[in-house]
């Protein structure tokens, strides 16, 4: 429970430093889906898509608007995934295994692999635009 706190604060806090773009870009290990929900619209449907992507919600603060799932085996590596909502936008961001899920040139690559996973379930965000960021 700390360590998910202190990710969704770093998740915040990253904002004021980090410049977004519109395509992923090496090392782009964060993703931004701007939005016109209101927050618990936005946090609902961020839980719905991730239970109907098959991972397991373990921890949902509707207070703080933030989720965690359970990490979920793809292939020899568990992927677990945490986002939160402020305002007008979702932050996504996952871990695969040790490593963080990041944009790599190489499809084969495991965090690559990760990354594409998040971006899948961020396209199905109704009505959302995305960027990429790098934490």
């Amino acid at each position: 429970m700390k360590t998910s706190i202190l990710f969704m604060l770093l998740l915040v806090s990253f904002n004021s430093f980090s410049q977004e773009q519109t395509r992923p870009f090496e090392k782009a290990n964060t993703i931004i889906i701007y939005h016109h929900l209101d927050t618990e619209t936005a946090f609902d449907e961020m839980y719905k898509l991730l239970v109907e992507n098959g991972y397991f919600v373990i921890e949902a603060n509707d207070r703080f608007h933030f989720l965690v799932t359970e990490e979920v085996y793809k292939g020899s590596r568990s992927l677990a995934i945490k986002a939160r909502v402020v305002k007008n936008k979702v932050i996504l961001g996952g871990t695969y295994g040790f490593n963080k899920a990041t944009f790599r040139p190489s499809e084969t690559n495991n965090d690559r692999i990760a990354f594409d996973k998040l971006n899948e379930i961020a396209k199905k965000f109704p009505e959302g635009s995305i960027t990429y960021s790098m934490q």
